[in-house]
């Protein structure tokens, strides 16, 4: 079983991705937060395996929420999801320490689960629209994952 946390700030994103992950299998939505300090409080507190967390939260970006863990040393792995789905945010995602996977908000539900599922067995997910292809069998959305070996 997949232990995750779920950081979103907007209501109806985190419900229905909430929604979508319990009704996963192999999947536990142990922990929910709505901002960067919220999360940081939870995190610290509750064990989980993979952390979603929105790269624009309040009180903390999603960035600096993966920093601060990398920090502390925690063993959860975070994919950063964002609405800002382009080569800046991606390649920042790429670079900051505590980040082992990056999503823009318009992949699926499978890409998100793929993702979970990746970080989970320890490795690396990146998929970024504004990258286009870098590795992998397309899939429905025609953009390519970059898997890399765990850091």
């Amino acid at each position: 079983m997949i232990r995750i946390a779920l950081v979103e700030d907007h209501s109806m994103v985190r419900e229905g991705l909430a929604a979508a992950l319990s009704a996963a299998d192999g999947i536990e939505l142990c922990a929910q937060a709505s901002d960067g300090i919220d999360a940081l409080r939870i995190l610290r507190s509750v064990e989980v395996d993979v952390a979603i967390v929105d790269h624009g939260l309040p009180r903390r970006t999603g960035v600096e929420v993966a920093a601060a863990l990398h920090r502390d040393g925690a063993a959860c792995r975070v994919l950063l999801v964002t609405s800002f789905d382009d080569d800046a945010h991606y390649r920042q995602a790429l670079d900051a320490p505590g980040i082992h996977g990056f999503l823009g908000k318009a992949a699926s539900i499978q890409r998100v689960l793929e993702a979970v599922r990746t970080l989970a067995r320890g490795e690396r997910y990146f998929l970024s629209g504004a990258s286009g292809p870098s590795s992998g069998p397309a899939g429905p959305d025609d953009s390519v994952p970059d898997r890399c070996p765990a850091n």
